[in-house]
């Protein structure tokens, strides 16, 4: 019995490490469509990357991931602050 729990607990934590994600960055200093299309474009150029959008609106970049690839907080930050936008959060959702 205790072997098939654990191999149903090994089988979980391994599935949602190779999930896909959705990254919703929040975002200071996003302010017009140039900006938008600028992150757009950045975004889309990362081999792990499957989708972007920009909201000016709610001033939120959303990233969704391929699965099987990560995209950390740190590389976000980084592309994010070269283009002379603040981060101010990072929320992660395995799909």
């Amino acid at each position: 019995m205790n072997k098939i729990i654990f191999a149903a607990l090994i089988a979980l934590s391994t599935s949602s490490a190779f999930a896909a994600e959705k990254i919703d960055v929040a975002v200071k200093g996003l302010v017009c469509g140039f900006c938008a299309q600028g992150i757009e474009k950045t975004f889309n150029a990362m081999p792990a990357v499957e989708n972007v959008k920009v909201s000016l609106k709610e001033k939120h970049v959303m990233i969704g991931t391929r699965t099987g690839a990560t995209l950390p907080d740190t590389e976000i930050t980084k592309a994010l602050e070269a283009a002379g936008f603040t981060v101010l959060k990072i929320d992660r959702k395995n799909l």
